[in-house]
């Protein structure tokens, strides 16, 4: 399913509605014409708190070797892996 954008009033409206649809993916939520909330399935959420842990952690320990790299450094270099697929 692709991206699913509602306005404020709409979610209000619908609210319990749109919450058992969240497994379909979050919805963004616009108010006056710009998204400024996101509702999503709280088992993403858990989901995505692990992995934002997984790579802060990672960071961590990159930062740490003997490479000499900054946080900074070591960040750039993860995000290079993942744009050439790696």
């Amino acid at each position: 399913m692709g991206i699913r954008i509602k306005n404020v009033t709409e979610v209000r409206r619908r609210l319990f509605e749109l919450m058992d649809t969240l497994q379909n993916g979050p919805i963004f939520i616009a108010k006056k014409g710009r998204v400024s909330a996101v509702l999503m399935d709280l088992a993403d959420y858990h989901t995505l708190l692990g992995e934002l842990e997984d790579l802060t952690n990672l960071v961590h320990t990159m930062g740490e070797g003997e490479c000499g790299c900054s946080e900074d450094d070591t960040v750039r270099q993860i995000l290079a892996l993942d744009e050439c697929g790696d």
